[in-house]
């Protein structure tokens, strides 16, 4: 996301609305407090810090949860957060769970203003300044929200035809599975493509060779290019009743572990 200013205004309007999204439940540009909080049946509170702590100590803690009156909780904090981080974390099973985001602050009407106003604004962090009345640094913005967002494009590809460039499948942290995986891209495009899905080749930055074989696990970069090999109609009936493979029963879908297996007796002779 991005939020856009006025440049000749003071930043009282950017607090403005970051409060007014914080009291919705809106971070920008934060992370999930690196803590974990497991609700149990008995045991009463335990509590358990891995690093120094400043602010968020165990009689804290245990003052928040009986306002909240849980008193069966695991409480593991692994970096020095606040009272704030902590019931942002216990807002998560709740009614009201925390929604963590990225944003660009867009600051617009630079041709207003004078160079050392400009270079202060423009030295701020997730800061980026334009003037769509002169179009000046247009092309900067776009190239900065790429790299702010996270976005990878990815464009897909049919056997024996060339790319399809012009509607490419956007990945970001938040769509699917938050990775950028060949995996998480085919369940993007339909989810059914998972089950018959077999390996892709892929070029683009991301590969040594290209094309290169990968598989569902394989880390996309921008403007990489896939093409999706399905399952044959012989591997899906093989991977369907365990035929040559070892790993599963025959006629159905029960594991079973190779090495377990009771070699058979000798014949009698």
């Amino acid at each position: 996301a991005f939020m856009v200013l006025d440049g000749t205004k003071d930043d009282r309007q950017r607090q403005l609305l970051t409060k007014e999204l914080e009291d919705v439940g809106i971070r920008l540009n934060k992370n999930r407090p690196n803590m974990s909080v497991t609700r149990t049946k008995t045991g009463g509170f335990k509590y358990n810090a891995t690093c120094p702590i400043t602010e968020l100590t165990r009689e804290m803690c245990y003052s928040v949860l009986q306002t909240y009156k849980l008193f069966n909780v695991d409480v593991v904090i692994h970096e020095d957060c606040t009272v704030d981080d902590f019931i942002d974390v216990l807002e998560e099973a709740g009614t009201a769970p925390r929604k963590y985001c990225k944003c660009l602050y867009v600051y617009n009407k630079i041709d207003m203003l004078n160079l050392a106003q400009l270079n202060g604004l423009a030295r701020e962090p997730n800061s980026v300044v334009i003037s769509v009345n002169k179009k000046l640094n247009l092309d900067g913005l776009l190239e900065r929200l790429w790299q702010e967002l996270n976005m990878v494009r990815v464009y897909t590809k049919k056997k024996g035809m060339f790319p399809d460039f012009t509607d490419p499948l956007i990945m970001t942290p938040q769509r699917g599975n938050r990775t950028c995986t060949v995996e998480n891209a085919v369940g993007m495009l339909h989810k059914s493509l998972l089950e018959e899905f077999k390996s892709a080749l892929v070029w683009g930055a991301s590969t040594k060779a290209s094309p290169q074989v990968c598989g569902g696990k394989h880390e996309l970069a921008d403007e990489d290019v896939v093409l999706i090999q399905k399952l044959t109609p012989a591997e899906r009936a093989r991977r369907a009743h365990g035929k040559k493979t070892g790993t599963t029963l025959a006629g159905g879908n029960t594991a079973v572990d190779p090495k377990k297996v009771k070699e058979k007796a000798p014949l009698k002779t």
